[in-house]
């Protein structure tokens, strides 16, 4: 292990005899390079694929891997589809048609067909981006165009409201992008917000089986920008659709990762991972299914040299299973968007894999209908309709069922079967495992250079393969105590491990590194986890080095974020830590689906609630000594005395009369040195 530290009693060694500190590179870099390194990974396995065999068992895997993300299949229920209307054209018509994907979950569909047809017809299924009037766009890029023109040629197109666009405004104005604030409430929960789109268009598709005119041998897939990505992820999932358009969408995993104008529909953790639901990977599950990959030569969001490259690694797939004119990739000189000179290769690309009629080049002038022609709910809002739920009213309904489920296991495990349970969730739901080394190849370390004058020292711990942070090392010769502290806030981290040195303690005060929660969610390091890892690694080099061997170690956690990176800290590696302090934390994750138009940043974990909630993760430490304390609720509020000790109801039955301290208010350091002296043997004996 290359730790270097030296003391010479009471005052620090000179720095200059001690190695120059560690680099610490930014994390944003470090994630990128943790990613190109799983899709190293990944590729290695796809390009192995030459088989039809070979595909269909890493297609099983891709597919399982990410449904496991998404969460759990809502059950197949009654569609209760029913025509609202219908608008009558010279060679077309469009239903208005309302149905359920889920029970008082409800879809608005338009449903163009063409009026002069003989058996059944071709149909192309037709998610759309994030466009304001959703199916009914009509300017720009035009989708009504694209929709009018494919029924005027013969086909049947399949047109419904993305949530959040259209009918299907879910919560008001006031909630502002209603795609961050569904899709952060569901973080905690079993599904995934992409769960809710991706259903819905499956549920689209159960309704086309189930119309006379609509050949099921023939269906395709085509969308633009969120568009795009729905026809990606729907292609990829459902062999019912035999031919995919993905436009102004594909580009590589990594490239999306730092997309800020990415919707968190399509934040997925581990994208570049083994079988991880990456671009190059969904495109490998829709192989070797006809595939049209469309994009923009003057798009800064999907640019074409990234999309380029994703193409050509696919194209390699296709052509090593035999099948290589099934792919095609095309840039057309236009912005973003699904735009004439794209469509009229779509039309092309129709035509020839799923023996359409011709469309004329260049597309015909249309006449589009008014938002308002083609509503299919009252007033042009699915809220109008008695018993219409939105993702909030479901993903309470969720919650309430984690809820239960929580609730029996508490009845129902042996204490032993209790904690494994728990330490499992923490190590899935954080992704504890996803960063795998051998230790024999590498071990943690620490750097330090010691200021002159002073009980501190300033360095550089490397935690992991490719991470590393910075660090201020408090060295008290007399103690035997070694507190790791780790803290949302450095200012509130520096201020809270200087006054616990004053108390005697030796401390370990550790950055927490961190980026955007898209950063960190889509490359599958989630900050808590890392910091988790961070504490565990410093913890173990710290101990090695001669000053603190032998000394018991405490985690101390304080932030939403931190107290919970302790207390995994604890719990993923038992027996490393003599106590764990948690402060300022959250103390109800399930809270954080409560606020209709409630929005936050505070869970970094999604599908924690499927394992935990803070309660269990309190309780799964007993009898292990454990201060919580300044819980806050969602809205950063404080908690009293009383609603403190109700929120930790079950980990106060697991302690009995245990050491589990539980305070309200501001924790002072003097008090908490105090309780660390006294429930923690020096020494850890």
């Amino acid at each position: 292990m290359a730790c270097v530290f030296a003391f010479s009693s009471p005052v620090l060694a000179d720095p200059g005899t001690l190695s120059p500190q560690l680099p610490a590179p930014d994390l944003a870099v470090s994630l990128a390079q943790w990613q190109q390194v799983q899709l190293t990974r990944d590729q290695t396995l796809r390009r192995q694929i030459d088989t039809l065999q070979g595909l269909r068992n890493y297609q099983n895997q891709v597919r399982a891997k990410w449904r496991q993300i998404l969460g759990p299949w809502p059950a197949r229920t009654p569609l209760n589809a029913r025509c609202t209307g219908r608008l009558q054209r010279e060679t077309y018509t469009v239903e208005k048609i309302l149905l359920e994907s889920q029970p008082g979950f409800f879809v608005t569909v338009n449903l163009y067909l063409p009026s002069n047809r003989t058996g059944t017809v071709p149909v192309v299924l037709s998610p759309i981006g994030h466009a304001p009037l959703g199916k009914a766009h009509h300017t720009h890029d035009n989708y009504q165009a694209r929709f009018i023109t494919l029924a005027k040629s013969g086909y049947a197109v399949c047109v419904w409201d993305p949530l959040g666009q259209g009918e299907r405004e879910p919560y008001g104005e006031r909630t502002g992008n209603h795609h961050t604030v569904q899709g952060y409430q569901c973080m905690p929960s079993a599904r995934h917000f992409c769960l809710y789109f991706i259903w819905d268009g499956i549920r689209c598709l159960d309704y086309l089986e189930t119309r006379p005119e609509i050949d099921r041998e023939r269906i395709a897939c085509a969308g633009c920008s969120g568009g795009g990505a729905l026809t990606q992820y729907l292609t990829a999932l459902d062999d019912r659709i035999t031919v995919a358009a993905p436009t102004s969408w594909i580009a590589e995993s990594i490239h999306l990762t730092g997309d800020r104008g990415l919707h968190t529909e399509s934040w997925f953790p581990g994208m570049c991972d083994p079988y991880g639901p990456g671009t190059a990977q969904l495109l490998a599950c829709i192989a070797p299914r006809p595939l049209l990959i469309l994009g923009n030569d003057h798009d800064p969001e999907f640019p074409p040299a990234s999309m380029a490259r994703v193409a050509e690694e696919t194209a390699a797939l296709y052509g090593r299973l035999g099948c290589a004119h099934r792919l095609q990739y095309i840039s057309v000189d236009s912005p973003h968007g699904f735009w004439p000179p794209a469509r009229a290769h779509l039309y092309r690309f129709l035509e020839h894999h799923l023996a359409g009629l011709p469309v004329p080049d260049p597309e015909p002038p249309v006449k589009t209908e008014t938002a308002a022609d083609l509503f299919c709910a009252p007033g042009g809002q699915v809220h109008n309709l008695p018993g219409s739920k939105t993702v909030f009213d479901l993903n309470r309904e969720a919650l309430q069922q984690l809820a239960e489920q929580r609730a029996t296991r508490r009845k129902q495990l042996s204490s032993a079967d209790y904690f494994q349970f728990i330490r499992n969730g923490v190590l899935q739901s954080a992704r504890l495992t996803a960063h795998s080394f051998r230790r024999s190849d590498w071990q943690p370390q620490l750097r330090v250079t010691v200021r002159q004058a002073a009980r501190y020292a300033d360095g550089c711990c490397a935690y992991l393969p490719g991470f590393s942070t910075t660090l201020r090392l408090h060295h008290n010769p007399s103690s035997r105590h070694l507190a790791v502290v780790i803290a949302d806030d450095w200012s509130v981290g520096h201020a809270r491990s200087s006054a616990l040195a004053q108390t005697g303690l030796n401390v370990l005060h550790l950055a927490a590194d961190h980026a955007s929660d898209r950063r960190e969610i889509m490359s599958g390091s989630l900050r808590i986890g890392r910091w988790a890892l961070l504490l565990r690694n410093a913890g173990r080099a710290a101990q090695a080095l001669p000053a603190f061997q032998g000394c018991s170690l405490v985690a101390l956690g304080e932030g939403l974020n931190a107290a919970r990176a302790a207390q995994f800290a604890a719990i993923s590696e038992p027996g490393q830590y003599h106590a764990v302090i948690a402060l300022r934390g959250l103390a109800d994750l399930r809270s954080l689906g409560h606020g209709v138009a409630q929005f936050h940043s505070h869970q970094m974990q999604p599908g924690a609630l499927r394992w935990f909630d803070a309660d269990d993760l309190a309780a799964a430490l007993a009898p292990l000594p454990q201060w919580i304390g300044d819980t806050r609720n969602a809205r950063l509020q404080a908690h009293d005395q009383t609603t403190l000790r109700r929120r930790y109801r079950w980990a106060t039955t697991r302690y009995q009369s245990g050491p589990l301290q539980l305070s309200a208010g501001q924790t002072e350091s003097q008090p908490l040195a105090g309780w660390i002296k006294q429930h923690v043997p020096s020494g850890g004996k």
